[in-house]
């Protein structure tokens, strides 16, 4: 995937991470946001939550190495990510059925809610993966 295409991909799933930024990020002569690098492992379909660990290696904040706490923080984005898609995708569909526009741009808006669709299943799958996680621990504690 080029560079144009993923800054694309992250920009319609709410985390922007400009072209330019995404090979520094990758030569490590850039740092990188949560949210961002959520956003880069969506759009690249990648196991991403192992690159939490490698992105917070090192980091000793009392409390905040916690599984749960991890989690809970992991769910919150994930929620939010879900919000956004989920706007993203109403706007689509209904822009489609609603606005008066060119056929040519009807058929994108509806290429692009399928887009969201897929998104918003793979946010869903993580957020499920997470809370079952946290159920988990929190019934062995």
């Amino acid at each position: 995937m080029s560079y144009v295409r993923l800054a694309e991909a992250t920009e319609r799933i709410g985390a922007p991470v400009h072209r330019v930024a995404i090979p520094r990020i990758e030569k490590g002569e850039q740092g990188v946001t949560l949210p961002e690098l959520i956003a880069l492992g969506v759009a690249l379909e990648a196991d991403w939550s192992k690159w939490l660990d490698r992105a917070t290696a090192g980091v000793d904040i009392p409390g905040a190495r916690s599984d749960r706490a991890i989690l809970r923080m992991l769910i919150a984005e994930v929620e939010e990510k879900l919000e956004t898609q989920r706007h993203n995708l109403f706007q689509a569909e209904e822009g489609a059925k609603r606005l008066n526009m060119p056929e040519a741009y009807r058929e994108r808006l509806v290429d692009e809610a399928d887009r969201y669709r897929g998104l918003i299943d793979s946010l869903e799958v993580a957020l499920r993966r997470y809370q079952q996680d946290l159920r988990g621990m929190e019934d062995d504690a």
